[in-house]
This record gives structure tokens, C-alpha cells and sequence, in this order.
């Protein structure tokens, strides 16, 4: 018989005999919006910046068939031990996602007059993005190749660039000066930095407009590279709500 379960910070449930449910895992994050009201105004103003809000992800009376009694402790301890910031999440109701999120509450759970089985209500509080698998897998990329983002929202990759030269992804440059030697460079464009290892390079690059490439959604992005940069490695980092 299959039994669903999740995997918080690379332990399944099921290592403490924990059987989830996930009726309560379709919710999504909302987007920050704060309105303002102008007298004399037809309508209202909409302040936005972006921004997209946290969200629970809850697993409601999930169960411990056995062995309760040994069971639950050792739960209850690794859950609130993952309470202090956020950790990879990922069940088997939606195996293409994963969540960064942190145990959040008590665990007040029900039981049987045995302690043998008893369920609880448990829940996760996630950062907005729901992360694809697909989106940590590395592509090669030629030259001259437009790569497809499969979502509506912007991703911000790591790139990898072996040589020196010119990247252009999308409408971004980055040129990577030719007194730079080590062996490649890579690009965390979330952050905006530039390093090899623990060497901070930032100082080896400039882009357009000081900015890093990103991969807009639903958009198919051009990449082109200089013939002295031997081989670019993109990490694309998909994600949705």
C-alpha cells in the first residue's frame, strides 16, 4: 500500500511512522498590495512592489498508526528543532515542487487511550515561491540558443562561464574582464554577485546598467557568448506561486 508523506530538511516522515494528508497543501502565497483612497477620486490607488507574502502549508490530521508512544517524541523534536529558519520541504502530493519553509506552532496531538496511534495537525510556515525540481538541473547552453522560461515569473539563475568575454542573456551583458584567470566564473544573479569558490569577482565583471541577467516569465530569452568564452552552465531556477 502507498502512504504519502513529505521530506523536511532530507528526512522523510515516515521515518517516525507519519502518514500526511494534503488537503490543506493547495494554498498559495497573495501579492503585497496596500490600496489608497483619494477623496474626490474615482477608484483606488494601488501601492505594489512586487513583493509576494509567506504562507502555512498544513498537514491536518496526520497519523502515527504505531508505536505512538516512541514515535511522537522523536517527531516532535526534529519539528521544533527546524523551527529557527527556513528548510527544504517537499511531499509527495507535488513531487515537481519543493518549499523553503519552517515548523511553525505547537504539536497538540490525539491518541489513543494506548498511545499506540494518534494524529496530529501540523504546520509549515513556507516562502512564497514553490521552487521546480526542474529549475535546479543544470543546462549546457550554446551559443545563439533562446531558452524558454515554462513560468509567469521572473527566475534569477546561477550561470557558470568558462573564459573570458561577452554573455548576453536576454537584454543583459555581462562582460567578464580578461585579466581574470581562474578557470570559470559564476554569476548568482538573486544576489548579484559575482565569485569563484569563496573569491569574491565582482570586481572582474561589468554589467548592463549594473544589472544581472534574469529569465522572464513566459518569455523565450536569447543567449549569446563571445567564441573566447569555451562553455556556459545555467542553473535556472523556475519557480511559482
Amino acid at each position: 500500500m502507498y502512504y504519502n508523506y513529505f521530506v523536511f530538511d532530507g528526512k522523510p516522515s515516515t521515518e517516525f511512522g507519519l502518514i500526511i494528508s494534503g488537503a490543506s497543501t493547495w494554498e498559495s502565497s497573495e501579492y503585497d498590495v496596500d490600496t489608497t483612497e483619494i477623496p474626490g477620486r474615482v477608484g483606488d490607488i494601488i501601492n505594489a512592489d512586487g513583493r509576494f507574502k509567506n504562507f502555512d502549508v498544513e498537514y491536518s490530521d496526520s497519523a502515527i498508526a504505531s508505536r505512538f508512544s516512541e514515535r511522537f517524541p522523536a517527531l516532535r523534536a526534529y519539528l521544533m528543532s527546524h523551527s529557527n529558519k527556513y528548510y527544504r520541504l517537499e511531499d509527495t502530493y507535488h513531487p515537481e515542487y519543493y518549499l523553503m519553509a519552517k515548523y511553525e506552532g505547537a504539536l497538540n496531538p490525539d491518541y489513543d487511550a494506548w498511545n499506540d496511534a494518534g494524529t496530529v495537525d501540523l504546520k509549515f510556515n513556507a516562502e512564497p515561491q514553490r521552487w521546480l525540481k526542474s529549475g535546479e538541473r543544470t543546462i549546457e547552453v550554446a551559443s545563439a540558443t533562446s531558452l524558454k522560461n515554462p513560468t509567469m515569473f521572473t527566475a534569477k539563475p546561477l550561470i557558470r562561464v568558462h573564459g573570458i568575454g561577452r554573455l548576453t542573456v536576454g537584454d543583459i551583458s555581462v562582460d567578464i574582464s580578461s585579466s581574470y584567470s581562474n578557470a570559470y566564473i559564476d554569476l548568482d544573479c538573486d544576489l548579484c554577485d559575482a565569485y569563484y569558490g569563496d573569491e569574491n569577482c565582482n570586481k572582474y565583471i561589468t554589467t548592463t546598467n549594473y544589472l544581472f541577467p534574469e529569465l522572464k516569465g513566459g518569455e523565450l530569452i536569447r543567449i549569446l557568448y563571445d567564441s573566447t568564452i569555451t562553455k556556459v552552465e545555467l542553473t535556472p531556477r523556475w519557480w511559482t506561486l
